[in-house]
C-alpha cells in the first residue's frame, strides 16, 4: 500500500513539473454573467422581428435576447458613474414597424431628471435625450406595464405615460425619439402651463 502512494506522489511531482514553462499566457477578457443586478420588471417582444426580445430592470438596466448566441446581451453598460440614475429602465418601446428601432425610458429614482434612450441598431449605440421630467424605475408601480409606446400606425410617434408630467409625445419624422412635446389630450390641457414646462 505504501508503494502505491509513494509511486502515486511521484506521478503527482512528476505532472507538476511540466506546469512551470517560461511562455506568457494570453488572456481574453469578456464580460462576466453574474446572476443579479437587478429585478426584471418587465420583458417586451417585438412586433416587427421573429425571437427579438427585451428586458429591463429596476436597477440593472436593459438587456436584448439575442437568439443565435442563446443569450442576454447587456445594453446599458455604456452607462458610467455619473449616469448612475438611468441605469434603472422605467419602459421600452419596441418599434413595431421597424425592428432596429427601440427606445428606452431611464430614471431610477424619483428627484433625478429621467432620459430617453434611442437607438437604430438593436441598442447596440444610443441617442441619449434628457428629459426635466422624473422616473422611477426602482419604485411603486414599476411592475405594472409598459409607459412608453410606438404608435404602429406612424411610427414616428411614440406616446410617453410619465409619473409627474402626465402624457408626452414625439412626433417629429426626422428626430427619432428626439423631441417631445406635451399631449394635448383633454386629460392633459387643464395642466398645460405646468406640462410644457416639463415636455416642451
Amino acid at each position: 500500500m505504501k508503494q502505491k502512494l509513494l509511486a502515486l506522489c511521484l506521478c503527482a511531482v512528476a505532472g507538476m513539473s511540466g506546469c512551470s514553462g517560461t511562455g506568457t499566457a494570453a488572456y481574453q477578457w469578456s464580460n462576466v454573467a453574474i446572476g443579479g443586478g437587478g429585478y426584471v420588471t418587465g420583458m417586451v417582444y417585438s412586433e416587427a422581428e421573429e425571437n427579438l426580445i427585451y428586458a429591463r430592470t429596476d436597477i440593472g438596466g436593459a438587456y436584448r435576447w439575442t437568439e443565435d448566441e442563446q443569450r442576454w446581451v447587456a445594453l446599458t453598460d455604456h452607462l458610467g458613474g455619473a449616469d448612475w440614475n438611468l441605469i434603472g429602465i422605467e419602459s421600452i418601446a419596441a418599434d413595431p414597424v421597424e425592428a432596429n428601432r427601440v427606445y428606452l425610458m431611464c430614471g431610477t429614482y424619483m428627484g433625478s431628471p429621467g432620459a430617453v434612450l434611442a437607438s437604430e441598431d438593436y441598442g447596440t449605440t444610443w441617442t441619449q435625450v434628457d428629459m426635466p421630467f422624473e422616473c422611477g424605475a426602482n419604485q411603486s408601480g414599476r411592475g405594472v406595464g409598459e409607459r412608453m409606446m410606438v404608435d404602429p400606425n406612424r411610427n414616428s410617434t411614440i406616446y410617453m405615460g410619465t409619473r409627474n408630467a402626465g402624457l408626452c409625445v414625439r412626433t417629429t419624422t426626422a428626430e427619432h425619439g428626439q423631441r417631445w412635446k406635451a399631449s394635448r389630450t383633454r386629460e392633459i390641457i387643464s395642466r398645460k402651463t405646468r406640462l410644457s414646462a416639463f415636455c416642451g
